[in-house]
């Protein structure tokens, strides 16, 4: 997955989800309901392991409470910003 310095880019995040539910990045918007997409709670939580493998401090309910990839890319971009001990991965 894409990590530049502001968190995760967007474009990473819509080819994650589509290959989880298994359709064409294209297909995702940016408001579309991701749990009603068919991301499932194992899902998240990989993707939540992921992104904290790579630096950035976030939470299962954080990603949760609002299941949209411009949700998740807001919350990510605070996240980056804000956390202290955030480095990019090189």
């Amino acid at each position: 997955m894409d990590v530049p310095e502001d968190g995760v880019s967007r474009a990473a995040l819509v080819r994650e989800v589509a290959r989880i539910v298994g359709v064409e990045p294209g297909a995702i918007s940016g408001r579309e309901d991701l749990v009603r997409l068919g991301v499932g709670s194992v899902d998240l939580m990989r993707l939540v392991n992921a992104l904290r493998m790579r630096g950035l401090p976030v939470t299962f309910a954080e990603l949760a409470a609002e299941p949209t990839i411009d949700g998740w890319c807001g919350r990510l971009r605070t996240l980056a910003r804000t956390h202290p001990y955030w480095r990019a991965a090189s």
